[in-house]
């Protein structure tokens, strides 16, 4: 019996950390310098996820950003027992690069 509690708290507490790490951060691209960027983060929304999707755009544009679209709430697909991040933990937005041309 005790190992079953183990067994238990340690799969609830491996599910709430992983819902808690580092974004899942995923980068699909659309067409010539424009990509469709999405920030996974269960236990986190709003702001951070901007500030996720912001820096990854950055780092995705070399040549500069010229436009982040509006962000997208969608479901998370981390997920946890409790479910509290099911309805809007993952946020993404469509961003357009600077072309190696455009000033």
């Amino acid at each position: 019996m005790r190992g079953y509690r183990a067994a238990a708290c340690l799969g609830l507490a491996l599910a709430l950390a992983g819902c808690m790490g580092d974004p899942d951060e995923r980068v699909r691209r659309l067409g010539k310098d424009v990509h469709l960027i999405s920030s996974d983060r269960c236990a986190v929304l709003g702001d951070e996820l901007e500030r996720d999707i912001r820096e990854r755009a950055i780092r995705q544009c070399p040549h500069g950003v010229a436009q982040i679209g509006e962000f997208r709430p969608q479901p998370s697909k981390q997920g946890s027992l409790l479910g509290e991040c099911l309805r809007a933990g993952k946020l993404q937005a469509q961003v357009t690069c600077h072309g190696k041309n455009s000033q």
